[in-house]
């Protein structure tokens, strides 16, 4: 497997990525992501701003996800822990279903947080839905510390928002 930056030719790959598991979520009653997000503009602009990034084997895209400093309004009403060092946020973390279970996840955190740490980063932030119970576990056996939750307009579930020193 290798973590490297997204290609613009690959969005199309990407979205495949995200469909699948849109659809999978979906099917187990888990109403994260839908038809309006995050869509191939989204995708697009985080690599237009090299932001975007994967795990491929060989040719196959396995999973996406976006690093950058944008922060939602919403997480200036979260007492952080690394108030004062500089922070990276997670956006749009996406493992194709079929190889979900394999450690691509674990890989994929444990290398942006690597390269974060190069880039002179100290935190990662992120958020997640509540009612995905795959990755409301996965961050705190990483080492992310939940700080509160947010609530964002047009969503009814609150978003937990964690955070890992690095």
């Amino acid at each position: 497997m290798e973590y490297r930056k997204a290609r613009s030719e690959e969005v199309t790959a990407i979205m495949e990525v995200i469909h699948e598991a849109i659809a999978a979520m979906q099917s187990q009653g888990i109403h994260q992501w839908d038809q309006h997000y995050p869509t191939s503009r989204w995708i697009q602009k985080d690599i237009e701003e090299g932001s975007g990034f994967v795990v491929v084997d060989q040719t196959e895209i396995l999973a996406y996800v976006c690093v950058n400093e944008d922060q939602p309004d919403e997480y200036a009403m979260i007492k952080w822990e690394d108030e004062e060092g500089k922070c990276c946020v997670i956006h749009r973390l996406v493992v194709h279903p079929k190889h979900q279970g394999k450690g691509i996840a674990k890989f994929l955190i444990a290398s942006y947080e690597d390269d974060a740490r190069d880039h002179g980063y100290t935190s990662v932030r992120l958020d997640t839905f509540s009612e995905n119970p795959i990755s409301m576990k996965l961050y705190p056996n990483l080492g992310y510390l939940r700080r509160g939750e947010v609530k964002f307009t047009h969503r009814e579930s609150m978003f937990p928002v964690f955070e890992k020193k690095l």
